[in-house]
């Protein structure tokens, strides 16, 4: 989808403030509202905005510890047209747990990787003992616990 110069500075404003009125959004790029509001629309149309939401601080709602894991699925047939095999059943089922924020298929050793935020390691621990092998297709995992997050944003690079 080619996006021209107009397009991408109000998705750059979206990122930063998505609470921006198209009236301020409007002005700060010297076009009318309706200018702006109709290209928001269509950008919502295309699906590049999918949503609009608010940016929590997991660590000030009690979610202070996160983890990464990687997990390798025992393998079975896979069909990629038809959404079914082993990889593609455990990221669904994976997708269901709250504390999952994050899952994606991996090329490599391991075949899924998890964001998990918990209240605590020891939450996560639990979490992982207990929710986690629930997903039969699941041979092996290792879980990563962070200290620090340098950098943590949903904001893309518009290019």
């Amino acid at each position: 989808m080619k996006l021209d110069p107009l397009d991408k500075e109000i998705l750059r404003e979206l990122q930063k403030d998505a609470k921006q009125s198209s009236k301020k959004l409007g002005k700060k790029f010297g076009k009318p509202q309706t200018t702006i509001v109709n290209r928001i629309k269509r950008l919502e149309n295309m699906g590049i905005i999918k949503g609009y939401a608010a940016i929590i601080d997991a660590e000030k709602i009690g979610l202070g510890a996160t983890a990464f894991s990687l997990i390798k699925v025992k393998q079975g047939p896979i069909d990629v047209k038809a959404g079914k095999g082993a990889i593609l059943e455990a990221t669904k089922n994976f997708a269901k747990y709250e504390e999952v924020n994050e899952v994606y298929a991996l090329a490599g050793d391991y075949d899924i990787l998890l964001k998990i935020h918990g209240e605590s390691e020891k939450a996560i621990g639990k979490w992982l003992m207990t929710e986690f092998w629930k997903v039969s297709s699941v041979d092996k995992s290792s879980t990563i616990i962070t200290f620090y997050s340098e950098k943590d944003t949903q904001n893309l690079k518009i290019i």
